[in-house]
């Protein structure tokens, strides 16, 4: 169950930088405080801040339970994979081969993090 919980965590913190650089793109060029008022009516950052909220609590129940050693570089780590593929495959970002090396890396230590 607490796997469960820590693979929602995981994808609540994607969604969450996934719908700021939504947002991050509807702000104007110029920067100001008249464009706070803009920013409290964009229902992709309230999105993003409500992703980052609620992974905030499922991440501090999961180290409740789990060692903080194993938990972040497998938290950390797959969000870095899933955010670049999904903001490549949503978002039109460019990827490169030397990324997606890294991706494979990544994956692979999270798999021998994970190994008993």
């Amino acid at each position: 169950m607490i796997y469960l919980i820590l693979f929602i965590d995981i994808s609540l913190t994607v969604t969450a930088q996934l719908l700021l650089r939504v947002a991050a793109r509807r702000l104007p060029a110029e920067l100001s405080l008249s464009v706070i008022p803009e920013l409290l009516r964009n229902w992709y950052l309230l999105g993003g801040m409500a992703c980052f909220g609620a992974a905030f609590f499922l991440y501090l129940f999961v180290l409740s339970r789990l060692p903080l050693h194993a938990v972040y570089p497998v938290s950390t780590g797959a969000a870095l994979v899933l955010i670049t593929i999904f903001s490549y495959l949503f978002l039109n970002e460019a990827i490169t081969a030397r990324q997606i090396a890294g991706i494979g890396s990544i994956a692979a230590g999270i798999f021998f993090v994970l190994m008993p």
